[in-house]
């Protein structure tokens, strides 16, 4: 859940990557009953305790607006500075060879 929450970006994908976590999660909590390792209460336990704990510490220590890059669809430059209002394209080189 941690890494599903680091690496993807903000919107529909991100939602996307936490529904496929949490079903593996969820997949691997009834495998765990079904081989009689855990009980009912102790599955449901780990699932909140898996999904909720990464996120909560995601949204407290690393909110939204400590990161602020945007991904634009069918922009060839890649990223958007929404702090600066900066682009790309809009920095100096501070290259000697460009």
């Amino acid at each position: 859940m941690g890494v599903a929450y680091g690496l993807t970006p903000q919107g529909r994908l991100r939602r996307v990557v936490f529904a496929a976590a949490g079903a593996l999660v969820l997949a691997l909590a009834l495998a765990e009953m079904r081989l009689g390792r855990a009980s009912p209460s102790g599955a449901v336990a780990a699932v909140i305790i898996g999904m909720g704990i990464p996120l909560l510490a995601f949204r407290l220590v690393a909110p939204e607006a400590s990161f602020p890059v945007s991904y634009q669809r069918g922009s060839a430059r890649g990223w958007t500075s929404r702090a600066h209002g900066e682009t790309r394209s809009s920095r100096r080189s501070t290259t000697s060879w460009e």
